[in-house]
């Protein structure tokens, strides 16, 4: 929030509007599952003010106020000195059901911590609810940024603003990360690796490459990561002589993997809301002696000198790769 403050002044504001889930996120650390569900309407918003004096405002559903119960079962992950609340006819009602894991005790905590935040009337929509949070705030005329023209002109026809082009600012304040951050990366990057590690266990002649797909979702999402774009495979083939033929990318399939395989991980996904994305190249079986001896030679070359540095690059054609070259890209360069 400092950050936004510092950028926002830098840049003449009053107030920023925030409306991207993963900016929403960085500022007040508040995050549902209906941010995946990748609905038109906008589901949450926040407020920062450049004046330190004035509220950080975090706009919601009603019915997600018990969320923030749940983001902060532990720890203090959500965090805001004011809540809009305003409509979602379609989860209001899911919102006032009795939790039957939360002793009846810590229930009545939880409602307290979060009645202390909320202002002002249930509104009809997030526009309205940002709307009164800034009259309220009597930011009437005043030099207002949004990392969404959308929800801007939603907002001027209740409060009245001068635009401001928001979205850059915000990307500059994240662009230096804090040691809590830096942190999180780590821990990040502790779950990435035990992703891919287990994603080369699954991998052997006769496992069949949906099942693979599936246990490593399995595993990502015991691991509190979130698997994405079907999962966490990308793409496989096998070698015929000295040409590489690719047969599966991000496919269903059910063809057993082979001996001779070559199979590119790429586990994809999202931890803690950063994501997740680490390549490994991987035989199946024995390897071919064309793949072999590629493997030798970078081995030894590595070990000879370990100044040299390796790095394997992945070649993409829409229309399919040839190593002639023939139908477009060139492959040899």
């Amino acid at each position: 929030v400092e950050r936004f403050r510092t950028v926002l002044v830098a840049a003449g504001g009053e107030a920023v509007v925030l409306f991207l889930p993963h900016v929403v996120r960085y500022a007040t650390g508040y995050h549902s599952i209906l941010e995946r569900w990748t609905q038109m309407e906008p589901l949450a918003a926040a407020i920062v003010f450049a004046d330190p004096a004035r509220p950080t405002v975090l706009a919601i559903p009603e019915a997600n106020l018990a969320v923030i119960a749940v983001l902060n079962r532990d720890h203090q992950h959500c965090t805001c000195d004011e809540i809009r609340p305003f409509d979602m006819l379609n989860f209001c009602e899911v919102g006032r059901y009795v939790d039957p894991d939360r002793p009846a005790d810590r229930l009545g905590a939880d409602v307290a911590s979060i009645a202390l935040l909320v202002h002002g009337d249930c509104q009809p929509d997030v526009a309205s609810a940002i709307a009164a949070a800034l009259t309220d705030q009597q930011m009437a005329g005043a030099r207002i940024g949004f990392d969404e023209h959308r929800l801007s002109a939603a907002v001027a026809g209740r409060m009245p603003h001068q635009f401001v082009d928001a979205l850059d600012l915000m990307l500059r304040a994240r662009v230096v990360k804090t040691a809590p951050e830096i942190a999180r990366y780590r821990q990040l990057g502790t779950v990435a690796d035990r992703v891919i590690a287990h994603a080369g266990t699954l991998l052997r002649p006769g496992v069949e490459w949906t099942d693979v797909q599936a246990q490593l979702c399995d595993f990502m999402v015991r691991q509190g990561a979130i698997p994405v774009d079907e999962g966490a495979m990308l793409f496989g083939g096998t070698y015929d002589g000295e040409d590489f033929i690719p047969d599966l990318f991000r496919t269903t399939g059910r063809r057993q993997l082979r001996d001779g395989d070559i199979v590119i991980l790429e586990t994809q996904g999202v931890y803690d809301g950063f994501w997740i994305d680490i390549n490994r190249t991987a035989v199946i079986g024995k390897p071919s002696p064309a793949f072999q001896q590629l493997h030798d030679i970078l081995r030894d070359a590595f070990a000879s000198d370990l100044t040299w540095k390796f790095a394997i690059l992945r070649y993409f054609n829409p229309v399919g790769a040839h190593h002639s070259g023939l139908i477009g890209e060139d492959p040899q360069g």
